[in-house]
């Protein structure tokens, strides 16, 4: 099997990323069932020690970053390098699906991601099918981190938490990054049933990070880890991080590198700061306050969907461009909150193109846009890794320093 008839395959999957309608709970998300399949494909991970990260927005660039200082350091402890491998597993991709699999910052290759799919097409045909697009690439995922040897491995979480398919493992850190109303229908209707499935991955035993939320998240955030002993807040290091010199337009990546700061610190017992900041001063996650130089214009990739994204978002750009107009390109999903972010984008918008996937070519409406983009205006496509990931491949150049 080569790399496009293994994609061809993977579209052929189920894939509750892409489709919303679908009844969530244990019938439908069977980690019983998803954990005797690795096991019947012969993945014994428990050698691996894996980082598991849930919230509703950051976790995607604090698994990066923690993947990226874990490399970077080689596991580093006590001064000693111990020459460590580090898995990164991510969720979703904007233009290659080997993005979610990486070993030491690099996409599994071509031809080993194909050769996975063929063995996996076969195994499942054995077994008369029964799994989903996102339990294939996890199961690929923890293939190719066993047989590659890895010591850590990073896994973001996919869909909530409790049901994730990533939750099979007993990681030695979890991690709630901020959380909001988000997949609203699908997780809950409530903040405190969302909260709920997020907290989903919490093991005991397993210490849990919990990254800055708003207060109402907090309260209840206190109320249900109350009798959790091993819980740790962002808040307690904050006389480190205060130390620390992150200096960035991009609040985002701020906050998301507070938190990877603390959860090497309880991983590791100890962060090299000299490394950590050289690592937030070159750290690029395409898609995250992406700012190219497109045409002479400036246009800028952000795949925030949550409205406290969106208002890091718009933060950010009062910060690096003050002086600017704002035009947005935006595109939503139905289980998001799309009312609260078209509030925070028309408070500071001189226009917006609001797109749909259904029956309409963004890119020729983004085309469109740019084209018409006068000299003093910021083009800023944002409010899903979908609409991104649809324009991103077109060359670009990314502006130095941002």
């Amino acid at each position: 099997m080569d790399f496009e008839s293994a994609c061809e395959f993977l579209e052929t999957l189920v894939s509750y990323e892409r489709d919303r309608d679908f009844e969530y709970g244990e019938k439908v998300f069977d980690l019983d069932r998803f954990e005797e399949m690795v096991r019947d494909f012969g993945v014994d991970y428990s050698g691996v020690k894996f980082v598991h990260v849930a919230g509703s927005k950051g976790k995607g660039s604090v698994c990066n970053f923690i993947a990226e200082y874990l490399a970077c350091c080689g596991g580093m402890r006590a001064g000693a390098r111990t020459g460590v491998r580090v898995g990164l597993f991510t969720s979703p991709h904007l233009r290659d699906v080997r993005e979610r699999v990486k070993i030491d910052g690099e996409m599994i290759s071509c031809d080993r991601f194909a050769g996975y799919v063929g063995e996996v097409r076969v195994f499942l045909e054995g077994r008369g099918g029964g799994a989903t697009y996102f339990e294939v690439l996890t199961l690929i995922a923890l293939k190719f981190f066993v047989d590659e040897g890895v010591e850590f491995a990073v896994l973001e979480v996919g869909l909530g938490g409790r049901l994730d398919c990533t939750n099979i493992v007993v990681p030695e850190l979890s991690i709630l990054t901020s959380v909001e109303m988000e997949h609203v229908g699908i997780l809950g209707s409530t903040l405190g049933e969302i909260l709920d499935e997020k907290l989903g991955i919490v093991k005991e035993g397993v210490p849990l990070l919990v990254g800055a939320q708003n207060e109402e998240v907090m309260g209840l955030l206190k109320r249900k880890l109350s009798r959790k002993v091993d819980v740790y807040y962002v808040d307690d290091f904050r006389s480190e991080i205060g130390g620390l010199s992150l200096d960035s337009v991009d609040l985002a990546r701020i906050k998301n590198a507070e938190i990877s700061y603390c959860a090497l610190k309880i991983l590791l017992g100890g962060v090299e700061k000299m490394l950590f900041e050289r690592i937030f001063r070159e750290f690029r996650v395409d898609g995250r306050f992406d700012v190219r130089e497109i045409e002479g214009k400036t246009v800028i990739f952000d795949v925030a969907h949550t409205v406290g994204s969106i208002s890091n978002l718009i933060g950010s750009l009062k910060v690096g461009f003050p002086e600017k107009k704002y035009v947005f390109l935006v595109s939503f999903l139905e289980d998001k909150d799309k009312e609260g972010m078209m509030k925070r984008i028309d408070e500071v918008a001189e226009k917006v193109d609001l797109v749909s996937f259904e029956g309409e070519d963004v890119k020729v409406v983004y085309k469109n846009s740019l084209k018409n983009l006068k000299k003093d205006r910021v083009l800023i496509v944002t409010g899903s890794h979908y609409l991104v990931g649809k324009i991103l491949p077109v060359p670009t150049l990314r502006v130095p320093g941002n």
